[in-house]
């Protein structure tokens, strides 16, 4: 698998895959071995999960500690064609779901 330049952002989609820094890795997944992707009807939600509960593996990317997992299938399932455009992302605390919102942040570009 080879690594899209960095970008500007802690979050990002490229090729399918979803990246995070170190530092939103530390903030929003810190013991979560994996995650969940849902669509719900008016927004994508990430939901950390524990170990043995399933879901899409958090992988180690690199010695700096940041992140990727490999989510094509679903964002393939949400129209998104397995693109090498760096789309970058935020997130954003969903209380009511014990995840966060995952949305496109079209300014951070």
């Amino acid at each position: 698998m080879s690594s899209p330049p960095e970008p500007k952002c802690d979050v990002w989609l490229c090729s399918g895959r979803l990246y995070f820094s170190r530092a939103a890795h530390e903030t929003v997944l810190a013991s979560c071995p994996a995650v969940a992707l849902l669509n719900r009807s008016d927004a994508w939600l990430l939901l950390p999960l524990l170990a043995g509960a399933g879901g899409l593996q958090v992988k180690q990317r690199n010695a700096r500690g940041d992140r990727v997992v490999e989510a094509q299938e679903f964002f393939r399932g949400q129209g998104l064609e397995d693109s090498p455009e760096i789309r970058p992302m935020a997130l954003h605390q969903a209380p009511a779901t014990g995840g966060y919102e995952l949305v496109f942040d079209e300014g951070a570009r």
